[in-house]
């Protein structure tokens, strides 16, 4: 039976499997990511867990790092977990690494995967979900139709003329309702010039 057998066997006996995984744990801790198969990739990601774990250890750091150096025997490596990876992930709770599934390989068709270790967290702003969630259901419907009509409205009140416009605009127009009504006779005075004063009459003849 193969209770409380949770690891995978990887088709390989035990000297060989425990190196291959020792292998692949220096390498994704030296060069950040390893492309390998997926099963290999998640065997190998609770042993780079555990070694970052031990990074963060604050007591008993010489111990921690003796510990380390049984799974990775590379001082150079293990000098880097506990100088920038363990104060990289100081605030983090586990879950350092990802995988990333890549198809399945050309020949025997195993299903590949990526693994890295997460790059340096930057905090952002703290944005509050009411200000970026949207209403949901007939109310949700109701505000985007609302948001096409006054977007439909700008849109059609930017061609009119503005209040200067209008002015400017209805300036002549007045002018000349005024001189139709009124004053029509003064611009034909002026066109024509002045006019010879009239012709006296038989009466006023008789009497010089």
């Amino acid at each position: 039976m193969r209770h409380q057998r949770r690891r995978s066997r990887l088709s390989r006996p035990s000297g060989h499997r425990e190196a291959m995984l020792q292998n692949l744990a220096a390498a994704v801790l030296e060069h950040g990511k390893v492309q390998t198969t997926l099963p290999k990739a998640k065997e190998v990601r609770s042993l780079v867990e555990r070694i970052i774990t031990l990074g963060k250890r604050e007591e008993n750091r010489l111990h921690a790092r003796r510990q380390a150096l049984s799974y990775v025997p590379r001082r150079e490596i293990v000098a880097r977990v506990f100088d920038d990876l363990a104060v990289r992930f100081a605030d983090r709770n586990g879950g350092y690494t990802r995988i990333y599934h890549l198809g399945y390989r050309r020949g025997d068709g195993a299903p590949m995967a990526l693994i890295e270790i997460l790059p340096a967290e930057t905090k952002a702003e703290h944005v509050p979900e009411s200000a970026t969630a949207k209403p949901s259901g007939w109310r949700g419907v109701v505000d985007r139709f609302r948001g096409r009509r006054t977007e439909s409205r700008h849109e059609s009140t930017k061609d009119r003329p503005g209040p200067e416009q209008g002015v400017t605009g209805a300036e002549p127009r007045a002018e000349e309702a005024s001189g139709a009504a009124g004053g029509s006779g003064a611009p034909e005075e002026q066109e024509s010039g002045p006019q010879a004063p009239p012709a006296s009459s038989e009466g006023e003849k008789g009497e010089e």
